[in-house]
């Protein structure tokens, strides 16, 4: 069975029978969003398609924390942001003045990101809850069970306890914005004392002051109470014994009087090569865009359906790059053939969660490790086409659908190369011989090969196995033929496979560049 449905038998049976599921996600905008974000938003974004999967109604919730206080100043932030810190963030101004905030910046892209990746959760936005008094009722039983909060917090601390005089909320002060507030009393029934830094100080009424935020132990149980969630993931670093999450479970069930949510561990994202956690404030990021700029949705959707959360998993931009292409082709291929009943069964959910296009049958697959070659010798879509046709990697009669997803994976392709690929896999196609010392075995070689081109068109496997019998009936070694090869077209001794490299470029082309040695 798959992890997500296993998730959705579990809160079925934790949480009961009900008309429909919550699951949540959220994360505080204080930077970029990343690829590790991304997991938390796909885990619970499979986990509610996995209710549907079985018959059940949810829904996917995405809370953004731009009420939280603007904590620090990331680094690619000037210095002088230091002037917002204390602000919500929501009223921090754009480092960068093209969205309305700071927290905007980064929330937008993300969006659009998760949007791509075939999700479209109900965003939710933390400042606008706080304002319009959403959680006025929690704030309420939160200050009158502080003393038990108090002590419920300080049986999960190991270290310095909380004094006698925490409040679980904190005050965005009215005057000057910033949250350097300090409460001094509350009544007991509505009357909320408390002073600035900045001079100001009030007694405000809980029931009116939109400026009042619980504090973040006692703001995550207070949200999933409000809106009865049933199903949250979140980072390891929050399900360790006695951290948040587990904090969490007890406030919801002890303050709020309401069952604990299920919730999932999930592990970090990491970049091949990379060392340390993701970090949105020193800027070490990879994000959701970086990875669809050169990766389908799908195939995206597929590293994350594939692997289970608590399981690491270690995105690569490298040659194990185009691996990724090639077992999410194998795993389409089973899914659709007929013939592999048991393997399908075994890739059923695994291509369902990511197949975002709906496919019915089995779309066209131009393998993105050759268009890593193709989009080297020319940027002409159509003529990559003709040749993907010619070698019988896509069929002769092409539908809309299978050409969008050929382009598209040639777009790829080509962002890939130019930003990712290693070296060793990049060439240029020499427009003028370059001048060489190629040995008169060499050249005969050469020789041979173009007349083999001349007089029939063979397949990538024809040609493959008789540039190795031309090798033979010189004799020559077959790895200095080869050489010979890749420096008369691209300068370098080695390059992408010789038979199907030379089928893709103009057969004249080839002739006369052999030829001319």
């Amino acid at each position: 069975m798959h992890w997500a449905l296993t998730f959705a038998e579990r809160i079925i049976s934790q949480r009961g029978e009900k008309k429909e599921y919550v699951c949540e996600s959220g994360v505080t905008p204080s930077g970029h969003c990343h690829i590790g974000h991304f997991r938390e938003a796909i885990t619970t974004s499979l986990v509610a398609l996995a209710l549907k999967d079985i018959g059940y109604n949810s829904s996917h919730i995405y809370i953004w924390d731009d009420y939280d206080r603007f904590r620090k100043v990331p680094s690619n932030v000037p210095e002088n942001y230091s002037d917002y810190i204390g602000l919500p963030i929501y009223k921090v101004p754009d480092p960068e003045d093209c969205h309305d905030s700071f927290a905007d910046h980064f929330m937008e892209p993300f969006e659009k990101s998760l949007s791509e990746a075939g999700m479209e959760p109900d965003f939710l936005r933390a400042s606008e809850q706080y304002r319009a008094g959403v959680y006025r009722d929690n704030i309420k039983i939160s200050l009158d069970k502080r003393q038990k909060l108090i002590d419920l917090l300080n049986s999960q601390r190991g270290g310095e306890k909380l004094s006698s005089d925490w409040y679980p909320v904190s005050v965005y002060c009215p005057k000057c914005g910033k949250d350097t507030t300090k409460i001094t009393s509350f009544d007991g029934d509505y009357a909320l004392s408390y002073s600035c830094k900045c001079g100001f100080s009030e007694t405000a009424d809980i029931r009116k002051a939109n400026y009042i935020k619980l504090k973040w132990r006692v703001d995550w149980p207070s949200r999933w109470a409000h809106f009865d969630v049933d199903f949250e993931p979140y980072g390891k670093d929050h399900g360790t014994t006695g951290g948040s999450a587990d904090t969490g479970f007890k406030i919801i069930q002890e303050i709020f009087e309401k069952p604990p949510i299920v919730g999932a561990t999930y592990e970090f994202v990491s970049l091949k090569g990379a060392s340390g956690k993701m970090s949105s404030s020193i800027g070490n990021v990879v994000l959701p865009r970086d990875i669809l700029s050169v990766m389908e949705p799908d195939v995206l959707r597929y590293l994350f359906v594939k692997t289970k959360p608590a399981k690491e998993l270690k995105l690569s931009l490298d040659l194990d790059f185009l691996n990724v292409y090639d077992e999410f082709d194998r795993v389409e291929s089973t899914y659709f053939n007929n013939e592999e009943v048991n393997k399908r069964e075994k890739y059923d959910k695994l291509y369902e969660f990511s197949n975002i296009w709906g496919y019915k049958s089995k779309p066209s697959q131009p393998p993105f490790r050759f268009l890593s070659v193709l989009v080297q010798i020319t940027s002409d879509a159509q003529r990559i086409i003709d040749i993907l046709k010619k070698e019988g990697h896509v069929s002769k009669d092409l539908s809309e659908a299978d050409i969008e997803r050929i382009e598209t994976r040639i777009k790829l392709a080509e962002n890939w190369v130019k930003l990712y690929a290693p070296e060793m896999v990049k060439f240029e196609l020499l427009d003028t011989p370059p001048e060489l010392e190629l040995t008169s075995d060499e050249k005969k070689g050469l020789s041979l090969i173009s007349d083999l081109l001349e007089k029939e068109d063979l397949t990538d496997v024809e040609l493959h196995n008789r540039i190795y019998e031309i090798s033979k009936s010189i004799p020559l070694e077959p790895k200095k033929l080869f050489r010979a090869i890749y420096q008369v077209l691209i300068g370098k001794d080695s390059g992408p496979k010789a038979a199907a490299f030379i089928n893709a470029l103009e057969k004249e082309f080839v002739i006369k560049r052999f030829r001319s040695y």
